[in-house]
């Protein structure tokens, strides 16, 4: 008797597989494996029945293909995502690595272009900070000739040339009025070179003292930097002496309508000390150093930038540290020889 779930391999199977509802035709692993066992008969394979095979033709005729044959599109589907998914990284890749590269050559190249123009900034605003602070000594010094012309162009001081008087000394060359100007010392000198009178703070004593032999020695080489008519409008600059650098400043004794024949220079000496330094440093909000170039005690990089200085006004800069950056000048005397080293110092951006 045969089986009722297998359907022999006669006309009316191939009637009803023909003429029958259409079926979908599965290609299952377990339909293939029995196939190929001889299992299932190859139009029961070909139709996707999985039944038994009815006698030994239909195993050997059998034609369903085999596992490995049906598998194989798929493996090559696989390899082929595979390779597409690996290019798809390597793309990825490739894009990465050169954004990344061209992210680090742009930030370099800003680095250097903004390191640039920090130090450029930096530099400018050094050399800003040493002029004003020679701009604050330029104004002391216009100070102090202001007071020097109301002294210089006076009747009374025109008079005192001619006669000495007493009266003029007790009035005005005493130790407060001296004091009350801020000055050192004051000098009335004659076309000659003659010292008439000279009124001199001694901050050892309470009294005033006359000009020593370095104090002359300075106003009448001053004198003789040439004839009169060159202190028209007055000098006035730095100066050194052996106990300090001064200011000094120096103008013809005139009547006070400033007309007629000078009958002498009158010069006012400031000295610089360490407070009128500070009171620099202070108006000009900056820290301020001096040292004279006649003596030693210059630090190292004072000297070092000294040497990059040529000419009045110029400045050089450096920075000592990452913290700090200075501005080095020369200040001249009257007589235009280098007198004083100045550095400013200031905090870095």
């Amino acid at each position: 008797m045969p089986r009722r779930d297998v359907l022999p391999c006669s006309s009316g199977w191939r009637s009803r597989l023909r003429n029958g509802p259409k079926r979908e035709r599965r290609w299952g692993p377990t339909t293939s494996a029995r196939c190929a066992r001889g299992e299932v008969p190859t139009r029961a394979c070909c139709a996707g029945w999985r039944g038994p095979p009815d006698n030994a033709d239909d195993r050997n005729n059998c034609t369903a293909p085999s596992v490995l044959a049906r598998r194989t599109p798929q493996r090559r589907r696989w390899a082929l995502d595979r390779r597409s998914v690996s290019l798809q990284r390597k793309v990825i890749l490739m894009l990465a690595g050169t954004l990344l590269i061209l992210m680090g050559a742009v930030y370099s190249f800003a680095a250097i272009i903004g390191t640039r123009g920090f130090l450029a900034i930096e530099e400018k605003a050094s050399a800003r900070a040493t002029q004003a602070a020679l701009g604050v000594i330029d104004s002391e010094l216009e100070a102090l000739g202001t007071k020097l012309s109301d002294w210089a162009a006076w009747d009374d001081s025109y008079r005192f040339m001619i006669d000495e008087n007493e009266a003029f000394i007790a009035s005005n060359l005493q130790r407060e009025s001296v004091e009350g100007l801020g000055l050192r010392a004051i000098v009335f000198l004659r076309p000659t070179g003659q010292i008439v009178h000279s009124a001199v703070v001694d901050p050892q004593r309470n009294e005033l003292g006359r000009a020593d032999g370095v104090l002359e020695s300075m106003c009448r080489s001053l004198a003789a930097l040439g004839s009169f008519e060159r202190f028209e409008q007055g000098r006035a600059g730095l100066f050194l002496l052996p106990h300090s650098p001064v200011l000094v400043a120096a103008s013809p004794i005139l009547p006070s309508d400033r007309e007629g024949e000078a009958r002498g220079i009158l010069f006012f000496v400031k000295d610089v000390s360490p407070e009128l330094v500070g009171k620099w440093a202070s108006r000009s909000r900056l820290d301020l150093d001096l040292w004279r170039l006649d003596t030693g005690g210059i630090p190292e990089d004072v000297i070092a930038q000294m040497e990059r200085i040529e000419g009045d006004g110029k400045v050089a800069v450096h920075a000592i540290d990452d913290d700090r950056t200075c501005g080095y000048t020369i200040v001249r005397d009257l007589l235009g020889r280098p007198a004083i080293a100045l550095r400013t110092t200031m905090q870095r951006y």
